[in-house]
């Protein structure tokens, strides 16, 4: 992304090797402040982070709705 002046929103899974999801948003959103972050996950029974977050299986309508709650 730091070649990347048109990215805007990033999507990215809570659980994955290396870095999760939070983390890696909580990382980026310092760097880049006006990014916007939806986390995904298939796991029911995560805590809501401070990021918006949606469950699998999710539709564009589902992101939709959580982007008009999140003005941020």
């Amino acid at each position: 992304m730091a070649d990347r002046t048109d990215v805007s929103l990033m999507s990215t899974d809570c659980r994955m090797p290396g870095i999760r999801g939070p983390k890696l948003a909580a990382i980026s959103t310092v760097r880049w402040p006006s990014l916007r972050v939806v986390l995904v996950t298939g796991y029911h029974n995560m805590q809501v982070p401070v990021f918006p977050m949606v469950w699998k299986p999710f539709d564009q309508r589902t992101i939709e709705k959580v982007f008009n709650n999140d003005k941020g």
